[in-house]
């Protein structure tokens, strides 16, 4: 299964760490094909970088 996960808010508290243990449960499956979406000149998330997709949108707020 492929898996497209938003890590904008990852270093936020509450939804950041959701995300964090989310990826993390996910990623240690092997029947799970894993990418982020991750902005960009921040700190990524701990893997490949062939799977990180670097945007430059802000992040979103409380209206999105």
């Amino acid at each position: 299964m492929k898996i497209l996960l938003d890590t904008r808010k990852i270093h936020d508290y509450g939804i950041g760490v959701y995300i964090q243990n989310l990826f993390q449960g996910i990623a240690d499956q092997e029947n799970f094909q894993c990418r982020a979406v991750h902005l960009r000149g921040t700190d990524a998330l701990d893997m490949p970088r062939d799977r990180v997709i670097e945007v430059s949108a802000k992040n979103y707020d409380l209206l999105e």
